[in-house]
Order: structure tokens, then C-alpha cells, then sequence
């Protein structure tokens, strides 16, 4: 494994071991250089927090995709031979490998096309299969050419997969945030193309280091859990949301797993009613200072037996990492399965992932392609955002009191020497990971 905890270790005695000997023979300015060396090289090279072999394969099965079978030719194919239609999301399959350089820099590959060129990233030091989102490019029904900087395409042979979008004209969309600003990150674009229905189901006001009882009980938090439950009701009327179609049930953050476990243990929720104040509809448990999971689900059932969705975003249970975004699917789940003679289709988003938080990899205005790993789903979808749109997905963001968070004075090093050395421009209006994350140019998701 490239970068492994072993090989840092050693590289950490070897430069303890190499500082006490200039220390020893008094040769303390060089002691000095080789440890501010050593310090800048980490905050290069292994500051990455990726938990992966990044010489195995990623692997996508989509059982509703067709798999069709390609030749690069000069590192280009024509897309209009094999694609004859525009409404649908594909990915490329190749073969590639990290060069020298791509150990340092971050390697990408520039898809170009009749309009202007855009990129996709890949991890430093990667090798084997990997996947090219080419969705926004077959319209044009022309050559897409592929310019690789810092990695090489290995072998000529590759692989489409072709799946037909969602048809979403007239649906009625409902969005599930386990937290405040998750839908803003996960489907932003979507959200604003579409009749759109925002469910946060916490107030997101937890702080590090806290136990549940000094979360619920601390007034810092009960003022961090008002503001972010004005975020969820405020920052997506940007995007042209009304307020009476965005609700915030003020679970307090951090206690869906306890609830889950114990589903009929009532739980202190002293702030939920304050949470709830910002919400134009009522429902049956807003008097409540307890939360418990089947009160949780009456209310999500309750908003979606009022709204009557067509298709629900929210969290893919098994990919996203994050335990309140997996119970919060699960929830949903159960509410939709006491109701009768709905017709609803799932859309899935990823905002965490336990093996990496580079993903998605690169800059921000690049592309979103698959998270690293091996999955089995139906399908796939990627949703093109124009830049006007990015920089108003971007705008929602900045918006967001938990994005707006004091830089560290470590943090604003790394991020100006990987600016200097590496090429990543933080993006001008937040240093918060998310702007890099999910201001991209689509939005990913995923169908069971």
C-alpha cells in the first residue's frame, strides 16, 4: 500500500534519527532545514487520508447498464458511433497507471471535446481500472479525445457503461438531509431543477468531545442547533425552494444510532421544540422534548404522506460511511413502508466515505466519477451543473454556518504549501473541504 502507516513510521525514525545526529555534532542549522524539510514533504505527501490499496481495481456492476466494449485509438474514440441517444449518464472504463509524477501531483485526465475541456481526477500513485464520467461530453456525438497529465492509459482496450437517466420531468422530489447543508452538498443543482421537498432530520449542533448529555444540555449548542436549523430552512430558498417546503424535524445530532438500537427508549430532545420553531407546518410531535425512533418515523411518514413524492434523495445506505446518514435511509425506508399505494423510486448520494476523504478527487469544477471501491447497483446518474450553477451551488454553501468554521493555523500552512507545490487552488469563497468536494461540474448519484 502506497504511503502505508508503516512507511511513514519508518520514514518518522529515520528523520528522528538523522535530526539527533546533527543535533549531536552541533550541526544545529541543518537540523533546523532538515526538519522543516521533512515537515513540508508530509504535509505534501502524506496528508492524504486514503485507507485503500490504490493499486487494485475499482470496480462498478450496474445490472441496468449496457456494457459495450471500445478501442482507444490515440487515446481517443468516437462516441457517435456507439451512442444514439443524448439522455443517458456513461461512464468510461480504462486501464491507467500513475506515473512518476503522478506520486506528487495529482494525476488527471482532460476530456476534450467540441466545448471546453474538462477534467477528471484520480488518486496519487494509483493503478488499474478506474472510471471516466463522459456524460456531458456525447451530446456533442463527436471525438473525445483524452489528454492524460501525470498517468498513462496501459492498454487500448475499454469499456462504456450506458445507462438511461430518470425520467424526471414533472416529478415531485423529496430530499432527505440527515444534517443541515447535506442536500445543498449532495443535490443542490438537482434540487433547483426540479419540484423539490427539503426533510433535515437534525439539527446538526454537536461539537467534539461532547457527551450526549452535555450535547443536549449546553447552551452553546442549543445556539449552534438554532442556527443551523435556520440554514436548513433559509440557504435552499437560493436555490427556489419555498420555506413551507423545507422542514427541519430537530433531532438532536448524534442520537439516531441510540435511537435506532433502542427504539422504544425515549431520549432527552429539551431542543427540539426550538429547533422546530423556523417550520411553516406543523406536525403531531413538535410539543415533545423526547425523541425516540418511532416518533422519528410517524413524522417523516406524516411529511411524506402530506407531499406525496415520486422519488426520494437520500443517503445510500451501504456506500455513504456516516452513521446518521445511514439511519436516516433507514427511516425513510420504514415510513414509506406504513404507507399504502405510493409509488416511489430512490435516488442515492454519497457525502462520506470510511476509506478516504479525498474523494471526490481533485479541484473543485472538475468532474464527480464513482467512489473508490467495488459496488453492485441498477444504475446510474449524473446531473450536469452549468458554472453559473456551481458558483450559486457554491454561494449555498458559504451560506452554511457549520462551513464557515476557524481555519487552524496548521491547516492554513498545508493548504498554501499544497497550493504552492501541488496545484490545489482552494476555492475562492471557503477553505471548508466541501467547497472542494461538491462544487463540481455534475452531481452523482445512484439507483439500488
Amino acid at each position: 500500500m502506497f504511503y502505508s502507516k508503516a512507511f511513514q513510521l519508518s520514514c518518522l525514525t529515520v528523520l528522528l534519527s538523522l535530526v539527533a545526529a546533527l543535533l549531536w555534532f552541533d550541526y544545529y542549522i541543518a537540523a533546523i532545514f532538515v526538519f522543516i524539510g521533512s515537515y513540508i514533504l508530509n504535509e505534501l505527501l502524506w496528508t492524504d487520508y486514503i485507507r485503500y490499496n490504490r493499486r487494485i481495481d475499482h470496480c462498478l456492476k450496474c445490472s441496468d447498464a449496457s456494457r459495450v466494449a471500445i478501442q482507444l485509438s490515440n487515446n481517443s474514440f468516437q462516441c457517435s458511433e456507439i451512442i444514439d441517444q443524448e439522455d443517458v449518464s456513461v461512464l468510461l472504463e480504462i486501464t491507467g497507471k500513475a506515473t512518476i509524477l503522478g506520486y506528487l501531483f495529482d494525476p488527471y485526465i482532460e476530456i476534450v471535446c467540441e466545448k471546453k475541456p474538462i477534467k477528471q481526477y484520480f488518486e496519487r500513485g494509483f493503478e488499474g481500472k478506474r472510471y471516466i464520467n463522459i456524460s456531458h461530453c456525447i451530446a456533442e456525438k463527436k471525438t473525445i479525445q483524452l489528454r492524460v497529465r501525470h498517468c498513462l492509459l496501459i492498454e487500448k482496450n475499454a469499456h462504456l457503461l450506458i445507462n438511461k437517466n430518470p425520467d424526471l420531468t414533472n416529478k415531485r422530489l423529496l430530499i432527505l438531509a440527515p444534517h443541515p447543508d447535506d442536500a445543498e452538498i449532495a443535490a443542490f443543482g438537482l434540487c433547483r431543477a426540479y419540484d423539490s421537498t427539503i426533510i433535515t432530520v437534525t439539527a446538526g449542533e454537536s461539537e467534539p468531545g461532547q457527551s450526549l448529555q452535555q450535547h443536549v444540555g449546553s447552551e452553546a449548542t442549543a445556539l449552534i442547533g438554532r442556527l443551523r436549523a435556520w440554514d436548513s430552512i433559509a440557504v435552499p430558498q437560493w436555490s427556489g425552494i419555498k420555506p413551507e417546503k423545507c422542514i427541519q424535524l430537530g433531532y438532536s445530532d448524534g442520537t439516531l444510532k441510540q435511537m435506532y438500537k433502542q427504539p422504544d427508549l425515549a431520549i432527552d430532545a429539551i431542543n427540539k421544540p426550538l429547533f422546530r420553531q423556523f417550520n411553516r407546518i406543523s406536525l403531531a410531535s413538535d410539543g415533545d422534548k423526547t425523541a425516540d425512533w418511532r416518533r422519528l418515523t410517524q413524522d417523516v411518514s406524516a411529511l411524506i404522506s402530506k407531499w406525496q413524492p415520486d422519488i426520494i434523495v437520500t443517503p445510500h445506505p451501504a456506500i455513504d460511511a456516516h452513521s446518521d446518514h445511514q439511519l436516516t435511509t433507514e427511516v425513510v425506508k420504514q415510513a414509506v413502508n406504513t404507507l399504502q399505494g405510493l409509488n416511489i423510486n430512490f435516488l442515492y448520494y454519497v457525502n462520506h466515505l470510511d476509506n478516504t476523504d479525498r474523494w471526490p478527487f481533485g479541484v473543485h469544477q472538475s468532474l464527480v466519477a464513482p467512489p473508490p471501491g467495488q459496488y453492485e447497483l441498477k444504475s446510474f446518474f449524473s446531473f450536469k451543473l452549468s458554472e453559473q450553477e456551481q458558483i450559486d451551488k457554491a454561494c449555498s454553501l458559504e451560506m452554511m454556518h457549520d462551513l464557515r468554521k476557524y481555519l487552524t493555523v496548521k491547516k492554513q500552512i498545508r493548504y498554501k504549501l499544497q497550493a504552492l507545490f501541488l496545484g490545489r487552488k482552494p476555492h475562492p469563497l471557503g477553505h471548508d473541504p466541501y467547497f472542494r468536494k461538491s462544487v463540481r461540474a455534475n452531481e452523482l448519484f445512484f439507483i439500488e
